[in-house]
């Protein structure tokens, strides 16, 4: 039996991690190139809108619009938003470096939920069997489980680049399951996302609702029933799920 377990706002709280993340890339990019980091602030976080719409046109409702193709023209994108033309760097030079400072900061980051990491190495140490399910390329993820100190948890890490399909539809999950050479019935996705469990359901997969509180969450709204929002209730849940077919 496999865990499939997603990333923002699952295993990493999403605004923490943003915050983090713009503000250690901002500090290189000052380091590296001069300016001060509250202009370097707001050119990243322009540089995540711009990309950031980009993607939703190509991708909203289109999951199978080419995320492979479409990852190096976004890089392409955020270099321009990122470096103008005071940069006296060349738009190759400009794409690599950008590469290697976002490789820096993610590396540095981590916004893991309190209790997060230690449910990824118990479910590890039970032979369970982790894959990591994000919307996220998998370079991203990568480094970002590297920084946390559980990437050796992770038997594969799937961002859309490696199945060609962004997480959009249940063609993402559908891909994956083919990847790993396994039938929709025998893996449990968790995730904090209804919709994206609704995709992971309309294949055939289990499925558990993970919604651990964050600062975006309107806390007055009620929560569905079936949710967990407790990293120490998710072990018994996948359990459940899996049956007989846990630590197999």
């Amino acid at each position: 039996m496999i865990v499939l377990l997603d990333f923002d706002d699952t295993l990493s709280e999403f605004d923490s991690f943003i915050e983090q993340f713009t503000s250690t890339l901002a500090t290189l990019l000052t380091d590296k190139l001069g300016g001060s980091i509250e202009e370097w602030n707001r050119k990243v976080l322009n540089m995540m809108i711009a990309v950031e719409n980009d993607y939703i046109q190509h991708f909203i409702q289109n999951p199978l619009a080419g995320y492979r193709q479409w990852l190096p023209t976004s890089y392409q994108l955020a270099s321009e938003f990122l470096f103008d033309s005071t940069i006296p760097l060349k738009k190759r030079e400009k794409v690599r470096l950008l590469k290697r400072v976002r490789k820096q900061a993610l590396l540095s980051v981590n916004a893991c939920f309190p209790g997060m990491i230690q449910l990824v190495k118990d479910l590890h140490s039970n032979n369970v069997q982790l894959v990591m399910a994000s919307g996220n390329d998998s370079e991203h993820l990568n480094h970002a489980l590297k920084a946390a100190g559980i990437l050796n948890c992770f038997s594969k890490v799937y961002g859309p680049d490696l199945i060609d399909c962004a997480k959009e539809g249940p063609e993402y999950y559908a891909r994956i399951c083919d990847a790993l050479s396994i039938t929709p019935d025998q893996a449990v996705v968790v995730d904090n996302d209804a919709v994206a469990l609704g995709w992971a359901a309309d294949v055939g997969m289990k499925t558990v609702h993970l919604k651990i509180l964050s600062r975006s969450d309107d806390l007055n709204k009620p929560l569905d029933s079936t949710s967990i929002t407790a990293p120490e209730a998710v072990m018994e849940a996948i359990r459940n799920q899996m049956g007989s077919h846990f630590n197999q």
